[in-house]
């Protein structure tokens, strides 16, 4: 199912350019630089890192914690695109007190958007890490994948906020 993120054309050229550098210094520059309301934060450091893969069952998804090593954290107006290692956990535990959505035991919850939905990476029942982050709808409680790695997810964030200085249209 093709998300918000897919849908926006006009989005494509920066999505592309941020998917090209994932996770080179490159990819770092184009967010600081592409718009004024991205706000990084300072890397996590080793400690809130490994508690948070100890509290996610001993490892985490790769990307997820190699992005952590360079920003604790990734903010876009009233959007958190990635959340901090802390609120990483705190968010994931007040979603699995959540009654009456399908299970999301397996969901690790790393963003939101400012109206409720959530993004979340999710564990297959193997244990593996699934490679793709999940759009989880609040209204509905519906899920999507809407990004491959982290630098899909984000690259798709960023750029579907970016060319439209007012915010998406819903």
């Amino acid at each position: 199912m093709k998300t918000s993120f897919d849908e926006c054309a006009e989005a494509q050229p920066l999505r592309d350019q941020l998917w090209m550098n994932r996770g080179e210094v490159e990819f770092w520059r184009l967010l600081q630089e592409c718009d004024s309301r991205v706000r990084l934060q300072p890397a996590a450091t080793k400690q809130p890192i490994a508690q948070l893969r100890r509290y996610a069952g001993g490892t985490l998804p790769d990307t997820l914690e190699e992005f952590l090593r360079h920003s604790n954290g990734l903010f876009f107006d009233a959007d958190a695109i990635v959340f901090p290692t802390d609120r990483i956990i705190r968010e994931t535990e007040k979603m699995r007190q959540e009654e009456g959505c399908m299970p999301i035991d397996h969901l690790l919850f790393i963003g939101a958007l400012g109206d409720g939905d959530m993004f979340a990476f999710g564990k297959a029942k193997s244990g593996e890490w699934l490679r793709d982050v999940f759009w989880w709808e609040h209204e509905t409680d519906s899920r999507y994948s809407c990004g491959f790695l982290i630098w899909g997810y984000v690259a798709a964030h960023v750029s579907w906020r970016h060319p439209m200085k007012h915010g998406p249209a819903v």
